[in-house]
């Protein structure tokens, strides 16, 4: 992971080593077996349409295995991310 790449939410960090490498999503889904909806709801970080976090955590893991991608790093990211928009979907279930 570089300097640039940790400035990334785990979507776009996924999805740039992808492109770098010049792997299409069929072929991630294809290794990984992942269907290609919840890979691009990765990639977009769609939290409220991936599946429950055992299973998102085991996505992001194959998934930067099979793009060469650092899997612990995706994972934090995937992490803080899950953190953030959970505090977020609080914060507004409050305001109801």
């Amino acid at each position: 992971m570089t300097i640039n790449d940790r400035s990334l939410s785990f979507g776009r960090y996924l999805k740039n080593v992808r492109l770098e490498k010049g792997i299409s999503l069929n072929q991630v889904s294809a290794e990984t077996r992942i269907g290609i909806d919840n890979l691009l709801f990765i990639e977009k970080e769609e939290h409220d349409r991936l599946p429950a976090e055992v299973f998102v955590k085991g996505f992001v893991r194959s998934y930067a295995k099979a793009i060469g991608a650092d899997g612990d790093a995706a994972i934090n990211l995937y992490m803080s991310s899950r953190h953030v928009f959970q505090e977020t979907a609080r914060v507004e279930a409050d305001l109801i």
